[in-house]
């Protein structure tokens, strides 16, 4: 079975699109469980401290659900209670705006659905879309056949064995002929920055923000894709080898 996710909504255009490319793809055996709001940068936060709220809104393959809480909230509760044992490939996205670059891949609600699906050990595939203010094209349809073509390679050749979970960002804008790359992430994204400003009363709050760098002479998936190409980075759940276990004991073994 497949467990579409996402971080923006169960209403929000991108999980539709997801939505319809696995079910044209995998058939009806998907199912639909995303926040009844948008989580963005929520990371890979549970909710342990309030109950949440689970309804069914549609019959649509296996069913389409909101849930009072995170992305990896709707993972949890889709492997644990409703679909246990049930679930081959998580899809989470696709989520308005990039993904790309560390800085960004482990804060994002979107990656870290599928990251937690990858911790429970099942693949996943985080989808993202970069988004410019001055892109005014519908590309709906593109955006659907790229994904699907993406989706059946996975159906037809399997997952990749020295992936945990698959990072896809498509440009502002997806043609027909947009090139797909497979490419290593970037660590550094933004240029951050502070602003500080007064409430009315006349203390202080700070607004965190940051610029996309777009300077960088290396080619990693940030600067492919804007350069207009769809990206592909292969992630892993890696644990230390006994090597480097061996040498940190070395190291604090004093402590």
């Amino acid at each position: 079975m497949i467990l579409v996710t996402n971080d923006d909504g169960y209403f929000s255009k991108g999980i539709s699109i997801l939505q319809k490319a696995a079910i044209n793809v995998f058939g009806d055996d998907v199912a639909v469980i995303a926040p009844d709001s948008p989580r963005s940068a929520s990371g890979m936060s549970l909710t342990f401290h309030k109950p949440l709220r689970l309804d069914k809104i549609s019959a649509v393959g296996k069913g389409v659900y909101r849930l009072s809480g995170t992305p990896a909230d709707c993972v949890f509760i889709a492997d644990t209670y409703l679909f246990k044992g049930k679930i081959s490939l998580i899809l989470s996205g696709i989520n308005e705006g990039m993904n790309a670059g560390i800085e960004t891949i482990y804060s994002s609600g979107t990656v870290s659905a599928a990251m937690y699906g990858a911790i429970l050990g099942i693949p996943s595939i985080a989808l993202s879309k970069h988004k410019t203010k001055k892109n005014t094209e519908d590309d709906t349809e593109a955006l659907l056949t790229k994904t699907e073509r993406i989706l059946k390679v996975i159906k037809d050749r399997g997952f990749p064995r020295y992936a945990h979970l698959i990072n896809v960002n498509f440009p502002d804008v997806v043609r027909e002929n947009t090139a797909v790359k497979t490419i290593a992430p970037q660590n550094k994204v933004f240029l951050n920055r502070v602003y500080v400003k007064r409430d009315p009363r006349g203390k202080r709050y700070y607004w965190i923000f940051g610029d996309i760098i777009t300077d960088n002479k290396a080619e990693t998936d940030v600067s492919a894709l804007l350069k207009g190409n769809i990206t592909l980075t292969p992630l892993q759940i890696s644990k230390p080898d006994k090597k480097n276990l061996n040498s940190m004991g070395r190291w604090f073994k004093g402590v």
